[in-house]
């Protein structure tokens, strides 16, 4: 059954299992029959024959007997254990045990001994409890590892007794297993699917229903790398805020550090790495190693995606128009001198010849401010301001329309004027000349 050359063979063996073994010197004798050794008989005890009987049904707050029938197959004596034996009393027949007030469904297990050579037999009965509401057991909730195997398993008591069971999941299960249960089986073994699975064990006993759910988290051995997350690229003087994006299966507190030019850094041991302005320059790279806090994968540590920061300089605004006051509706032109900028947008556009210029046409109806921004390239930007005040309108009234005066005489014209900063000119009409005459100053 097996070539090789080990002097020792290891097998599960049976009564009246025989061995022998043949012993060849290979090629070095070609035409010599390997010759066999003398027979092996291994001596295997048989396991005591053990029969704790068929399941038994109570009702709830009674008691039964269980019971067990056991013999050996050789001479010697019997040993007895139960379990659980809390709620056991050992009456004077050790094969014999009492159970105490049963109030919901308990398995007992049985194992037998026999003394000569600490052979172990083993069987097990259910004492299932009816009567009084059906109750179901606690739900339960499982972490395991990929590849492993779970039990499911429902021990409601109380009802009638007679239960069905119903397995189903969430996700929905997609390979038939669940629905293909026969209703009276309450127990069965499934390896979960990766993730998170929550079963359901529905109970009826033919008036009333309960649920029972075993919630299952499946985590992987193989984890996915994580990744970095947020920008590589800032404009100079502005904050880099870089996170790890990790798998789920990681955990929910694993441990982080950062790592700049494959060099750790003191305290950034965190999800979200902020270094402080000016700490990292262009082109330096950057990663983070990620310390699983699950059990299960094969490597406890998985290291990010490496990433290169880049810094963008800043634009610069050398000078922009200065603050102006000017009349309504008369225009002006403003004027922005840059450094590094690709583009410019003036706000608001009211009054505007354009938006995207950097000598606009100003006609604005009331003061504005003018906010200047200019980009770079790469999207860095600075902004510079300008405010264009409208003065007062000016007006002007004569006090009297009519100035009555004898020949020779001085009159004294007057108006009723409103503004700021008025300045006058008066001129007299000279009908030979037929146009205005200015009049000195003062008049």
């Amino acid at each position: 059954v097996q070539n090789g050359a080990a002097t020792t063979y290891t097998k599960v063996f049976y009564p009246d299992d025989t061995v022998q073994v043949f012993i060849s010197n290979g090629a070095r004798c070609p035409d010599a029959n390997p010759t066999p050794s003398n027979m092996f008989i291994p001596e295997i005890r048989r396991l005591p024959v053990v029969e704790a009987g068929r399941d038994i049904s109570v009702r709830l707050n009674t008691d039964t007997v269980v019971r067990v029938t056991a013999y050996n197959q050789y001479d010697g004596n019997l040993t007895y254990r139960w379990t659980p034996a809390g709620d056991l009393v050992t009456s004077a027949d050790s094969t014999v045990e009492r159970t105490v007030r049963m109030t919901k469904p308990t398995y007992y297990h049985v194992y037998v001994t026999e003394d000569a050579y600490g052979c172990v037999g083993h069987d097990s009965v259910k004492v299932n409890v009816f009567g009084g509401p059906l109750t179901s057991d606690p739900s339960q909730k499982l972490v395991v590892c990929e590849n492993d195997t779970v039990t499911l398993k429902s021990a409601p008591y109380g009802g009638s007794g007679e239960y069905h069971y119903t397995f189903t999941a969430s996700p929905a299960d997609t390979t038939g297993l669940l629905a293909a249960i026969p209703d009276s089986v309450y127990e069965i073994k499934l390896v979960p699917a990766v993730g998170r699975t929550v079963y359901t064990i529905t109970v009826f006993d033919g008036v009333s229903t309960v649920k029972k759910t075993i919630d299952v988290t499946s985590n992987k051995r193989m984890l996915a790398q994580p990744k970095l997350s947020g920008l590589m690229e800032r404009c100079e003087g502005e904050q880099f805020e870089l996170s790890v994006v990790k798998d789920i299966y990681t955990g929910d507190k694993p441990s982080y550090q950062w790592y700049i030019n494959n060099v750790a850094v003191p305290g950034a041991i965190a999800a979200t790495y902020k270094p402080a302005k000016n700490a990292v320059d262009s082109g330096n790279t950057v990663y983070c190693e990620v310390t699983t806090s699950y059990t299960c994968p094969i490597e406890k540590v998985v290291t990010t995606d490496t990433s290169v920061l880049h810094i963008w300089p800043q634009p610069t605004i050398v000078n922009i128009t200065n603050d102006t006051s000017i009349c309504q509706n008369i225009p002006v032109r403003l004027k922005i001198t840059t450094y590094l900028a690709d583009s410019i947008a003036w706000t608001p556009a009211d009054g505007l010849s354009s938006t995207r210029v950097s000598n606009p046409i100003a006609t604005p109806s009331k003061t504005t401010t003018y906010t200047a921004t200019i980009f770079s390239e790469h999207g860095c930007s600075a902004s510079a301001k300008t405010t264009m005040t409208i003065l007062p309108a000016t007006s002007v009234t004569a006090r009297s329309t009519e100035v009555y005066v004898c020949s020779g005489v001085d009159a004294s014209l007057g108006v009723i004027s409103r503004g700021k900063d008025l300045s006058f000119r008066w001129q007299k009409y000279n009908t030979a000349k037929n146009d205005w005459d200015e009049l000195p100053a003062g008049g």
